[in-house]
């Protein structure tokens, strides 16, 4: 009975260290690390990058607040005012950057004092493309008419979302009753308790390099996060779909986009693509001994006969780069900045599509 009650008194000693040491882990490397990632129960957010990374000193914590004079609407607080330019796209056109202004169509709407509308489909199954061509199908572009729409769609994913095979008679969304539809909150994250297992991740990550980012070392310095400011941290997929020189991908876009734009003529509607050029494709110039190639999609598309307008978003983006323009993308995100979506909306493809109202007020930096 003795040596029963020896034994069991060692096992309740076993387990209470085992038990405070486990708590002891998790809430340390909570508090001090991870806390600073997965936390999303304050006003700051982070990056998918940093998240994705572990990379604790390539966060850029930010507020999401828009401070711009006018808003963008959605399919949630639109209730039929006439529309000037409608937006469908990725996560680009919906926020997902966070921080200051993360919506371009706030800038045009404020800059053009014109009514902005974004869409986008809440399914996987249809694209960008899709929409626009539903859209039509249905009569509604008919009874909104809008003076343009544009396209977004980030560089990475511009062959599997426009090169293919459409069908021009579509008319599904309606059917479906898909849209107009409320945009999910692309910013929202689950809480996160802090026992967790991105406490183990986080060591793990601080040794090996997680599978879908890369860092580069940069020749100057382009992010004002000091322990990252020449550094890049992009992700893995920019170089795994990168476009070669000789790839015939992007005359089906072209075409494609011809066809579409040959349609909403027909309506009075100007079509504007606007590729979101990759972080990696951006920055490929600075990289210090960069052993991967570079991406040609910007070259190809821009030698197309096009009869919508292009914004090319690389060659605007890369000119303020040149200049030393920080923080054009965030260190921690794949996604651009505010500096960027008021850089895009200054430059004249912007200004040349639609005539400004009033004095422009706000300024890029």
């Amino acid at each position: 009975m003795v040596l029963f009650s020896i034994k069991n008194n060692k096992f309740i000693i076993v387990f209470l260290v085992v038990l405070v040491s486990f708590v002891v882990f998790h809430s340390f490397t909570w508090y001090a690390f991870t806390s600073q990632l997965l936390d999303h129960n304050n006003d700051l957010m982070t990056g998918d990058l940093g998240r994705m990374s572990y990379k604790l000193n390539s966060l850029h914590p930010r507020k999401t607040e828009s401070i711009l004079e006018k808003k963008h609407f959605n399919a949630t607080n639109w209730n039929n005012q006439s529309v000037d330019l409608i937006t469908i796209g990725d996560s680009f056109s919906n926020g997902s950057g966070g921080g200051l202004n993360p919506y371009y169509q706030d800038y045009v709407a404020t800059y053009f004092n014109i009514n902005v509308l974004n869409l986008h489909s809440n399914t996987i199954n249809f694209n960008q493309m899709d929409v626009v061509i539903s859209l039509y199908n249905s009569g509604w572009l008919e009874r909104t008419k809008p003076k343009a729409i544009l396209i977004e769609g980030v560089e990475r994913m511009a062959k599997k979302t426009f090169a293919g095979a459409f069908n021009w008679e579509q008319n599904r969304f309606f059917t479906n009753n898909l849209l107009p539809n409320p945009s999910k909150n692309t910013l929202y994250k689950p809480s996160v308790h802090f026992i967790n297992t991105g406490n183990y991740k986080f060591y793990y990550y601080q040794i090996k390099e997680h599978k879908n980012t890369i860092q580069f070392e940069l020749n100057k310095s382009l992010f004002s996060v000091n322990s990252f400011h020449n550094q890049l941290l992009v992700y893995k997929d920019d170089i795994k779909n990168i476009i070669p020189a000789n790839d015939v991908s992007v005359e089906k876009i072209n075409k494609n986009l011809n066809k579409l734009a040959s349609l909403l003529k027909t309506l009075d509607i100007e079509l504007i693509y606007m590729p979101a050029v990759d972080k990696y494709d951006l920055y490929y110039d600075f990289i210090v001994n960069n052993p991967y190639p570079k991406n040609y999609f910007f070259d190809l598309l821009r030698a197309q006969k096009k009869d919508y307008t292009f914004i090319d978003t690389k060659k605007i983006l890369l000119e303020k780069l040149k200049e030393g323009e920080r923080d054009i993308f965030y260190s921690d995100d794949t996604h651009w900045s505010y500096k960027a979506n008021a850089i895009l909306v200054n430059h004249t493809s912007f200004q040349n599509l639609f005539h400004t109202q009033e004095k422009v007020r706000h300024n890029a930096n």
